[in-house]
C-alpha cells in the first residue's frame, strides 16, 4: 500500500469513464444529427435500452455493475496492482463489453 502509481493522476477519468462516454457519445450524435450539443435530444444511451427493451431495474443493475467494475480497477490501480498497460487493456476490455452490452445484445425481459 505504500508504493502508489505515478500515473495515479488518471484514477479520475476510470471512475468518471461512464458519464464521460455518456456525454463523448452525445456530443457525436448530435453532431452527426446536426443537433447543437447543449440541446436536449433522446440520445441517452439510458433511454436507448429501455427503448431496446431493459427494464428500468436491469438499466440501473448494469450501470451500478460497470461503476463498481471501473471502481476497482481504478483503486487497483491507484495502489500499483496494476501496470498502466493493464489498466490500458482492461479499458478497452471495458470498453468492448460496454459496446456489446449497450448496442449490440438484445435483453429480453
Amino acid at each position: 500500500w505504500g508504493c502508489y502509481q505515478n500515473y495515479g493522476f488518471l484514477t479520475p477519468l476510470i471512475v468518471l469513464a461512464i458519464p464521460l462516454l455518456e456525454v463523448s457519445c452525445l456530443i457525436v450524435i448530435r453532431t452527426y444529427y446536426g443537433i447543437p450539443f447543449y440541446q436536449a435530444s433522446p440520445h441517452h444511451f439510458s433511454i436507448y435500452l429501455k427503448k431496446n427493451g431493459w427494464s428500468v431495474p436491469s438499466i440501473l443493475c448494469y450501470i451500478s455493475s460497470l461503476s463498481l467494475i471501473l471502481m476497482s480497477i481504478a483503486l487497483l490501480f491507484f495502489i500499483n496492482v496494476f501496470s498502466f498497460q493493464a489498466t490500458i487493456m482492461l479499458g478497452a476490455i471495458f470498453l468492448v463489453f460496454w459496446v456489446y452490452a449497450t448496442f449490440i445484445y438484445k435483453n429480453k425481459q
